[in-house]
Order: C-alpha cells, then structure tokens, then sequence
C-alpha cells in the first residue's frame, strides 16, 4: 500500500492515512459517447433513448456520433433524440417536439416545424441560433412569460457592465 502526505500534514494536504488508488485513464469524450451508445445497443433494443448524446463534443466526434445514430435508424431501431441543438435535431430527426417548461407547445414533421414554426416559442428558439444570425449580430433575448421558472429577475439593460470580461488573453 502506498501513502500519500508525508511532509504535507501540517499544510491540510494529502489524505494521510488513506491508501492511494491508481488512477484508471479516462477515456476521451467522444469515445466515452460511443461506449455507452454500443452498452445501449448490445441488448438490440427497438428504440435507443439518447439524451443531449452530443453535448460537449468537437464537431468532428459530433460528426461520428451523429453518423452511428443515423446507421441505427437505417437499421430500424428507433431514436427518441433529447437535445436544445436544433442544428443537430434537423439533420437527425424525422419528427420533432418542442418542449417548454415541461410542456409539448409544438410538434410534427422536422423540415415543417423548423421551416414554418407555428408556436412563438418554436420561433424564439429558431431566431437564436447561433448558426442563422451573421458574425458579430447579437443574437436575440428570450422573452419568457411572467412566471416562468426560468425568468430572470433581473434584466440586464444595454449601459449595464458585462457580468464577466476577460482582457489580455493570448493563444498558446
């Protein structure tokens, strides 16, 4: 057994007393995702339950991610895709349900639900991604309704300082 805090114990360092446990290497975010995905799948399941499976991801294992889950609906199982990336929803569902609060406020085929919302909170999550407003454009608030359990008390006005900056960064 190895100990760890010899010579630390006066500054409140280093476990004294407790065995040291080697650290198992931890696999990289992407190959975690599709660990779990094929733990999901050994069973062959007829509908795959994949929440946010690609939150956290370079777009290049978002890529690989995406690509297997097609591979699974083209084999027939079936995909109930949980995710706020409506980019990601429109290349991988065939319909769609648009959640607020708990609540389904719109739902039918994808190209029609993202192509011609009918429901004003469809539309807000719509206008605010990041891929359909131009470099630099702000992108728009949420207006949620009074009550809403997400509603900010506080509403930031344009002469307000910035919450967080960051000044004098250089890449390395």
């Amino acid at each position: 057994m190895v100990r760890r805090g010899h010579g630390h114990s006066g500054i409140g360092i280093g476990g004294e007393g407790k065995p040291r446990r080697p650290s198992a290497p931890v696999p990289a975010a992407g190959l975690r995702q599709r660990a779990l995905i094929a733990s999901a799948i050994v069973a062959s399941p007829q509908l795959l339950i994949a929440d946010e499976p690609t939150t956290a991801l370079d777009v290049n294992i978002q890529a690989r991610i995406i690509d297997l889950l097609q591979e699974l609906k083209q084999a027939g199982m079936g995909l109930l895709f949980v995710s706020h990336d409506l980019a990601v929803v429109s290349t991988v569902a065939d319909h769609v349900v648009v959640m607020n609060e708990g609540r389904a406020v719109e739902q039918g085929p994808t190209a029609q639900v993202l192509e011609d919302p009918a429901h004003s909170y469809t539309r807000m999550l719509i206008a605010a991604m990041p891929s359909r407003a131009p470099v630099g454009a702000r992108l728009s608030s949420v207006d949620l309704p009074p009550g809403s359990a997400f509603r900010s008390s506080r509403v930031r006005s344009e002469g307000d300082a910035p919450a967080l900056s960051a000044r004098g960064l250089h890449k390395s």
